[in-house]
């Protein structure tokens, strides 16, 4: 998993729905990528992250992509972050 920040998992109608990201370290990547306090990632790539063990191995794979989407819920409002990994 990524350094640099402290997330929880949250339920919605006792099903979990994503992980939020409850603190974040100054200059860590997920900083760089604009991801806030409170955020909520619910998704990698199109796949939804409601599972912790689906969610650790999502983690674990965007290490070999070049192309990542965050499905991502800010302030109630979803949203899709991209980017290209280099």
């Amino acid at each position: 998993v990524m350094p640099g920040y402290f997330w929880i998992f949250p339920l919605e109608n006792g099903m979990a729905n994503g992980y939020r990201i409850v603190d974040i370290d100054a200059g860590s990547l997920f900083e760089t990528m604009g991801i806030k306090k409170n955020d909520v990632i619910s998704g990698i790539n199109g796949e939804p992250l409601n599972d912790p063990g689906k969610a650790f191995q999502l983690f674990n794979e965007i290490r070999n992509v070049q192309h990542l989407e965050l499905n991502v819920i800010r302030n109630g409002r979803k949203t899709v972050m991209s980017y290209d990994v280099r």
